[in-house]
C-alpha cells in the first residue's frame, strides 16, 4: 500500500509530457528528487491548484507514492507511482477539506477558539463554529450550519437547507443535502456543494468550486481559479487569469474572465462566455451560444440553431443545421450548411466557408447564416 497523494495534469492525463493510465502502476528508473525526477504529487490536495490550474482544461486523481521519496515545498517526488483514480475537480476540493477536519483536534463543544479547535454539533436546526488555525465545524443535520475561520480550516455540512462557510488559506468548505451552499474565501480555497438547488462559491487565488445538482451553481474568483457546475439549470462562472468554468445541464451556463480562460457548456439551450485575450467559450446543444471577446480568442457553438459570436481578432465557429455567427471588425466567422437525414434523423455537414469581418463583404456585428454555400445575413424570425 502506497502513500495517498493527489496530482493534477493536463487535458490527456499528461504530466510533464508523460503519459498515464488510470488503474496503472509507473517506475522510475534513475535519482528521484523532488522538481527535477520522479513522479510528482502533493499529499494536500490543494497544493495540486499550484501546479494544475482548477479549471477544464486540467484533470485530477487520487494516486499512490511508493518506494523512494524526496520531499521539498509542498510537493514529493516517488519512485513509483499508482494512478487510483480520477476524481475531477470537486473530488479534489471534498478531499482538500476532509484532509483539514482529519487534523483537527475535536471538542465536545460545538463552538470552540483556537488552533488546532474543532466543533461538532447533530441535529435538527443545529450549527458550529470553530476560529483558529487548522480549525475545523462539522455539523449533520436539517437547517444545519457549519462556519470555521483560520488557516487550513474546513468546514463540512451534511443535510437539507444546510450550509458550510469558512475563511482562510488552504481552507474548504463542503455541504451535501438540498437547498445546500458551501462559501470559502481564501488563496487555495474550494467550495463544493452537492443537491438540489445547491450551491458553491469560493474567492482567492488557485480556488475552486464545485457544485452538482439541478438549479445548481458555482462561482470562483482569483487567478488559476475554477468552477464546475452539473445539473439542469446549472451555473458556473469564474474570474482571473488562465480561469475556467465548466457547467453540464439543460439550459446550463458557463462564464469566465479573464485572459487565457476558458467556459464550456453542454446542454441545450446552455451558453458558455469568455472575456480576456486568448480565451475559448465552447458551448455544445440544441440552441446553445458561445461568446468570446478579446484578441486571439474563440468561440465554439454546436448544435442545431446554435450560435456563436466574437470580439476582434477572434474566430467564431457554429457548426450544426441553421446556426449563425457573428464577429467584430477584424475578427472571423466560420459556419456550416447542413442537411437533416429522416432515416436516422442526424445532421450531416454539407459545406464549411471561412470568412474575415472586413465591413464591406461581411459587416461587424451582424449574424449570418449560410444558405446555398454563401454568406447571408440571418432573420431573426428563424431563430
Amino acid at each position: 500500500m502506497g502513500k495517498l497523494m493527489y496530482k493534477g495534469f493536463d487535458k490527456d492525463l499528461k504530466c510533464r509530457e508523460f503519459q498515464y493510465e488510470v488503474n496503472k502502476e509507473y517506475v522510475h528508473e534513475g535519482k528521484v528528487e523532488a522538481c527535477e525526477s520522479g513522479f510528482h504529487a502533493c499529499e494536500n490536495p490543494f497544493d495540486v491548484f499550484g501546479f494544475y490550474a482548477p479549471n477544464k482544461l486540467n484533470r485530477f486523481c487520487e494516486v499512490e507514492g511508493s518506494g523512494k521519496e524526496d520531499e521539498q515545498d509542498k510537493k514529493s517526488s516517488f519512485e513509483k507511482i499508482k494512478i487510483v483514480a480520477e476524481i475531477g475537480l470537486g473530488g479534489l476540493i471534498k478531499a482538500g477539506v476532509k484532509l483539514c477536519l482529519d487534523r483537527v483536534k475535536w471538542s465536545d463543544g460545538a463552538s470552540t477558539t483556537g488552533a488546532c479547535s474543532g466543533a461538532s454539533a447533530t441535529g435538527y436546526k443545529s450549527g458550529a463554529s470553530t476560529t483558529g488555525n487548522c480549525s475545523g465545524a462539522s455539523t449533520t443535520g436539517a437547517c444545519s450550519g457549519a462556519s470555521t475561520t483560520g488557516e487550513y480550516s474546513g468546514a463540512s455540512t451534511t443535510g437539507e437547507y444546510s450550509g458550510a462557510s469558512t475563511t482562510g488559506d488552504c481552507s474548504g468548505a463542503s455541504t451535501t443535502g438540498a437547498c445546500s451552499g458551501a462559501s470559502t474565501t481564501g488563496g487555495k480555497s474550494g467550495a463544493s456543494a452537492t443537491g438540489y438547488k445547491s450551491g458553491a462559491s469560493t474567492t482567492g487565488y488557485f480556488s475552486g468550486a464545485s457544485a452538482t445538482g439541478d438549479c445548481s451553481g458555482a462561482s470562483a474568483t482569483g487567478d488559476y481559479s475554477g468552477a464546475s457546475a452539473t445539473g439542469d439549470f446549472s451555473g458556473a462562472s469564474t474570474t482571473g487569469v488562465k480561469s475556467g468554468a465548466s457547467t453540464t445541464g439543460y439550459k446550463s451556463e458557463a462564464s469566465a474572465t479573464g485572459d487565457y480562460s476558458g467556459a464550456s457548456a453542454t446542454g441545450n439551450y446552455s451558453g458558455a462566455s469568455v472575456t480576456g485575450d486568448f480565451s475559448g467559450a465552447s458551448a455544445t446543444g440544441e440552441y446553445s451560444e458561445a461568446s468570446a471577446t478579446g484578441n486571439c480568442s474563440g468561440a465554439s457553438a454546436t448544435g442545431y440553431k446554435s450560435r456563436a459570436s466574437a470580439g476582434k481578432g477572434s474566430v467564431a465557429l457554429s457548426v450544426g443545421r441553421d446556426t449563425r455567427a457573428k464577429g467584430s471588425l477584424g475578427s472571423w466567422i466560420v459556419l456550416t450548411q447542413c442537411h437533416h437525414n429522416e432515416d436516422d434523423g442526424q445532421d450531416y455537414i454539407d459545406t464549411v466557408k471561412v470568412a474575415k469581418v472586413d465591413g464591406k463583404r461581411i459587416k461587424a456585428d451582424t449574424w449570418y447564416t449560410l444558405k446555398e454555400g454563401k454568406f447571408v445575413p440571418a432573420n431573426d424570425n428563424d431563430y
